[in-house]
């Protein structure tokens, strides 16, 4: 894992196992999603069997909106 990631050029970093507040990038891109999949369900009042068809569609309109620090 070591070797790839630094023939790619990317940074491995770990975690306390269990400590999922250690990651604070992962943790705040949770609750942003959450916050737009809750706003979407309620603004649409539809049954909540759609609620994975909302996660998937807000992260996919995450994904498309860009960033002010790109």
């Amino acid at each position: 894992m070591h070797d790839w990631c630094s023939m790619h050029r990317i940074k491995h970093q770990t975690t306390a196992p269990y400590t999922s507040a250690q990651n604070g990038y992962a943790e705040h891109l949770h609750q942003t999603l959450l916050g737009r999949v809750r706003a979407m369900h309620l603004s649409c009042n539809v049954p909540a069997f759609l609620w994975d068809e909302f996660c998937t569609t807000a992260a996919y309109l995450t994904n498309l909106t860009t960033l002010s620090t790109l």
